[in-house]
């Protein structure tokens, strides 16, 4: 969901009356979206100047066309037509010449969580090779806990099952007995509790500097100067409460929009961070761009690769942004970049979604193809999501929200539409489309992940945080589907209902395991919830299990005192590396971000860590991100 679409709704449920951020900004409308070194992967042979040449020029592909129907989002490849977005600042990124031949991991990506306690790693092998050593670690250097593993062809399993936790891997090439080249990169992956029959990866985590620690991102609100991104590392003792790296925004009335780590998009085993940053171009129009910031042994590379959509300044890019897996296959992650505010007539807000492939550079050079809406209004691409697969055919599909719709009768009752994956490509048209009928119930504004059943299958959630039943107005619903050998389940297995003028579903997240018994569970922020008639803010979580989430809450926190508390949220997997996840939650009020520790028992009933943001600029927490 985008940050504008969020103080929009926000500011309709009444969260935010008297700060600043609800402030019209001129020049938007909800229906226009928001106006808005590192140690270079090495690749192999032919592959190597493929990544390097799509790295700094367009990347071809073939045309697909589609009818065009309500449901039926149109597919386009901007390399057959004048939308290409344009790509800045790949100058910035140190061309460190051809890469020396040498093996190259392709899956799991980096930072990615297996399904598997035996999970296949796979390798490209550089011509004149046959085989290669796997070195499987517990930390990057490779000191502790070493198994070699050497191996005739470009793929293998560990024999036995893998203590929970993280796993670094590295590959060898050789030619017999003979080593051929360098050594690869140094990959990760998580080990989950629960070993699933599906053996595969699902998202990714923010590792910044690779040590074995996730860290997290906190933003501050949009529609304010000076505004900061930090990254707070973690580590043995938990999350660090000085960030390790600030970002600020462009002068001028600049805006951060959304925030996501998509993994690896540049094939060296660390994580990388990105995020909207737009700008104002005239008093009545700001541009977005999408900023790429790399990972590294110390950390974010301070210079990033900036997207730009030069020839659609209005259409909001980033308005939504999701790391997408390995969509074709070349063990780079790529990244989904939503447009909701796009127009193919004037101000027809059709949407869109970018899909730009990941490479030896990072993001290429425009996107590999785009997916638009089929409809005026559409607003296609409020929200993405991603990397995970649902229906175990080994490639991710795709999920995109767009809010605008209208059904039977009902006013942006909204729809989500998954897209296969193919190994190559998303598929053209949905293989399912999820719909309401529910009047502005802004449905599929929020959408996570997660697999909260333990079959290996990833499962999704939907938010509709302005849905309202009767007299009970905003209160906001959730919707859970599962995800199955055939399919994400058209109906869902789990609906769950807010409390009057609550929001309930404005952030959500179900990408970790909060109390170590192997399922997913799923926060909900409700940031106007109420407790003994105060609005202070709530967020509740269902745990997971063999049936899917609880019927009722299994851990509820309040804020303290503050509306807005739950506007933000992430189940993380573990910044202090104990294997079970712990759940922060944003409270931009109190200019704070409070983490609760998860354990056997469930996540700590009080927050053992509170993270205070600078008193300027204000609502520190408003954005957070750690997958």
């Amino acid at each position: 969901m985008s940050i504008s679409e969020r103080l929009v709704m926000a500011c309709t449920l009444g969260a935010l009356v008297s700060v600043p951020a609800c402030v019209d900004t001129p020049g938007q409308s909800p229906d226009a979206g928001s106006n808005s070194s590192r140690d270079a992967a090495a690749d192999v042979g032919r592959d190597a100047a493929v990544d390097a040449a799509d790295a700094l020029t367009d990347r071809g592909s073939t045309q697909v066309d589609v009818s065009v129907g309500i449901d039926r989002p149109e597919v386009r490849d901007v390399r057959e037509s004048d939308d290409a977005p344009d790509v800045v600042g790949v100058a910035d990124v140190a061309d460190v010449g051809p890469p020396p031949i040498r093996a190259r991991p392709i899956a799991p990506l980096s930072t990615s969580a297996v399904t598997s306690q035996r999970p296949t790693l796979r390798w490209v092998l550089p011509e004149g090779a046959d085989g290669a050593t796997v070195e499987l670690c517990r930390d990057r250097a490779c000191d502790r806990d070493r198994r070699t593993i050497n191996v005739t062809g470009a793929a293998t399993r560990p024999e036995a099952a893998l203590d929970a936790g993280w796993w670094f891997w590295r590959v060898q090439a050789r030619n017999g007995a003979v080593a051929v080249g360098e050594m690869s990169p140094t990959w990760q992956f998580l080990v989950g509790r629960r070993d699933a029959a599906v053996d595969g990866s699902a998202g990714a985590h923010l590792d910044v500097n690779g040590d074995g620690f996730v860290d997290i991102a906190v933003g501050t609100s949009p529609d304010r100067e000076n505004l900061t991104i930090s990254v707070f590392l973690g580590g043995a003792a938990g999350l660090s409460t000085t960030p390790a790296s600030t970002l600020t925004g462009r002068s001028g009335r600049g805006e951060f929009g959304t925030l996501v780590s998509p993994g690896d998009l540049n094939g060296d085993g660390f994580g990388d961070l990105v995020f909207q940053d737009t700008i104002a171009r005239t008093e009545d129009l700001s541009e977005g761009r999408v900023r790429v910031y790399f990972g590294s042994a110390s950390g974010l590379v301070a210079a990033p690769v900036v997207l730009v959509d030069a020839d659609h300044p209005d259409a909001g890019m980033g308005s939504s942004l999701a790391g997408v897996g390995d969509v074709d296959g070349d063990g780079y992650a790529d990244l989904a970049v939503g447009e909701m505010g796009y127009s193919r007539t004037v101000e027809s807000n059709e949407g869109r979604v970018l899909v730009f492939a990941g490479g030896l550079r990072g993001p290429g050079r425009s996107p590999a193809f785009t997916i638009e809406g089929a409809a005026d209004s559409y607003l296609f691409g409020t929200n993405v999501a991603g990397g995970s697969d649902m229906d175990g055919d080994g490639h991710a599909e795709l999920i995109v929200g767009a809010y605008g719709i209208s059904r039977g009768g009902a006013r942006r009752s909204g729809t989500v539409s998954v897209f296969r994956g193919d190994g190559a490509r998303f598929a053209a048209v949905p293989v399912v489309t999820l719909t309401s009928d529910e009047m502005d119930a802004s449905f599929g504004t929020t959408l996570a992940l997660g697999d909260v059943n333990g079959d290996g299958l990833a499962d999704l959630a939907v938010g509709s945080p302005a849905s309202s039943f009767g007299d009970v107005i905003y209160a906001g619903r959730v919707r859970v589907y599962a995800g199955s050998a055939s399919g994400l389940a058209a109906m869902p297995a789990r609906v769950i209902d807010g409390t009057d003028h609550g929001g309930l579903g404005t952030a959500m997240s179900m990408g970790g395991d909060l109390n170590g018994d192997g399922f997913a569970d799923l926060a909900i922020g409700a940031p106007n919830g109420r407790s003994a008639e105060r609005e202070m803010g709530t967020v509740t979580v269902y745990a997971g299990g063999a049936a899917g989430v609880s019927a009722a809450p299994t851990w509820t926190f309040l804020g303290a005192g503050n509306r807005f508390f739950g506007q933000s949220l992430v189940i993380n997997v573990g910044s202090n590396g104990d294997g079970i996840a712990d759940l922060i939650v944003g409270d931009p009020i109190g200019n704070a971000v409070s983490v609760f520790v998860g354990g056997t028992a469930g996540p700590m009933a009080a927050p053992t860590r509170v993270i205070m943001g600078p008193t300027e600029p204000p609502l520190f927490g408003f954005l957070l991100a750690t997958h």
